[in-house]
């Protein structure tokens, strides 16, 4: 565990919050048995095949499958059919449900079993479970075409994981959609992060345990610790990063020149405290050369005609939408400044 964590953080025991509730588990609860592989796809044992059955699944490979004939020498070995009616309704599924000929060609390949399963019974009830969950089409295809064991080893243990320590149920199925391969990661990988976000002071329940959730899950225990660094460079504490953490988790998001970058501008350009970091984090999410730079210019032409008070809130100046930042600081201006729109948008096409 980094430095920082050791000196701002407490050992918390892992507790698993209460589950939901039992009707709630018996429509939803994911046991990663029923979702492997063997489950997933039909596990009859292929004990003999004759000449003709083996060049019939060959040739359906390869020209229903788009298999190589290289590779569909290989997968003919693990299946067995007579004729097309099932491998078909299998194909057919997999069409209706985002795949493309290329994603189903890679899927046959890994699992030529696959063919052979109950599109109806075995497959369509997988599809729509991960739907309810809120992945979409497009995501879960591409979960199956690069490795369909994800689901088994990654994707349901982690699902469950959120779930037993009180995660909502809404709240899981917005980061599916949001961020899926958080849910490529190993539990033990999550499980970190879990432990290292609640001894932050997030409770699961709540948004902000989702949202520190996705930024701490994104970077490495190293990464944390260099962008730690680079904000302890300019003289915050560690105490004052992980307050900015809770108030905004995304100012890890920024990459180690930009938190340079932008530091360097608001302290020795614009005489600001690095302090003001601790207070509006979010400043660590907004482009500094097409948002920071342009507005804290036209504060300065603001300041220097005495046309704001010295104490105007800097976060109202940098935050809000640029039609109100332009309506409220530049146009009831141009009369006493009638060269600052001029100059907020030079500067503003100068980063382009």
């Amino acid at each position: 565990m980094s430095p920082v964590y050791r000196k701002t953080l407490v050992h918390v025991r892992y507790v698993t919050a209460s589950s939901a509730s039992q009707q709630l588990r018996s429509l939803y609860t994911i046991s990663p048995d029923s979702f492997s592989i063997p489950h997933l796809i039909c596990t009859r044992k292929v004990s003999s095949l004759s000449s003709s059955e083996h060049s019939y699944a060959v040739s359906y490979l390869i020209n229903s499958c788009g298999l190589s004939p290289q590779s569909a020498l290989k997968a003919s070995k693990h299946i067995k059919f007579e004729t097309p009616r099932k491998p078909d309704s299998v194909i057919g599924l997999l069409r209706n449900h985002g795949l493309s000929q290329t994603q189903i060609s890679n899927l046959i390949a890994k699992y030529p079993q696959l063919l052979l399963s109950d599109p109806d019974k075995t497959l369509l009830p997988k599809f729509e479970f991960f739907y309810s969950k809120g992945v979409s089409r497009l995501e879960l295809a591409k979960i199956l075409s690069s490795n369909p064991a994800n689901i088994q080893t990654y994707v349901v243990p982690n699902i469950n994981l959120l779930r037993d320590i009180g995660v909502p149920e809404s709240e899981i199925i917005n980061l599916v959609r949001l961020q899926p391969r958080l849910f490529k990661a190993t539990s033990a990988r999550l499980k970190e992060v879990i432990v290292d976000v609640k001894n932050m002071g997030f409770v699961p329940s709540t948004k902000m345990f989702l949202i520190a959730f996705r930024a701490l899950g994104a970077i490495s225990k190293l990464t944390w610790q260099k962008k730690v660094n680079a904000y302890r460079r300019w003289g915050l504490s560690d105490e004052e990063i992980i307050l900015a953490f809770q108030r905004c988790p995304w100012c890890v998001a920024a990459s180690e020149a930009k938190i340079s970058s932008m530091m360097d501008f608001l302290v020795n350009q614009m005489g600001f405290n690095s302090s003001i970091i601790t207070k509006r984090p979010v400043i660590m999410s907004l482009s500094l050369e097409r948002r920071i730079i342009p507005r804290c210019y036209v504060l300065r032409v603001l300041l220097s005609k005495k046309l704001i008070k010295e104490r105007v809130s800097l976060s109202k100046f940098l935050e809000i939408p640029e039609q109100k930042f332009i309506r409220n600081f530049i146009s009831c201006h141009l009369e006493e400044a009638p060269h600052l729109l001029e100059l907020y948008l030079e500067k503003r096409n100068h980063a382009k």
